[in-house]
């Protein structure tokens, strides 16, 4: 989970596209429910990827908390948590 001040979003995955980008896929409980809902009954997944996609540049907090559950977590979610960890120092973003 990251949180920030007011907010917090789940952190469910990360993208790495071909041009070495990095996109974070997360629940944001700001998106209402009955959105989510439509975008899940859809055809297509592209609505519902673009919901769950954030960019580097949708980071715009100057702080924000990792939080995570040791032990819990299997191989590739504790991965997944380091390259998080890892990004938010790339981008000089403090995480506590």
């Amino acid at each position: 989970m990251m949180m920030f001040k007011g907010h917090s979003r789940t952190i469910i995955g990360i993208e790495e596209h071909h041009d070495g980008s990095l996109k974070l896929l997360t629940f944001d409980p700001g998106v209402p429910h009955t959105t989510m809902k439509k975008y899940l009954q859809m055809d297509s997944i592209m609505p519902l990827l673009k919901c769950l996609r954030r960019s580097v540049t949708d980071l715009k907090h100057k702080q924000y908390q990792i939080v995570t559950v040791q032990g819990i977590m299997d191989k590739s979610e504790m991965e997944v948590s380091h390259l998080v960890i890892k990004l938010c120092i790339r981008l000089h973003i403090h995480i506590h």
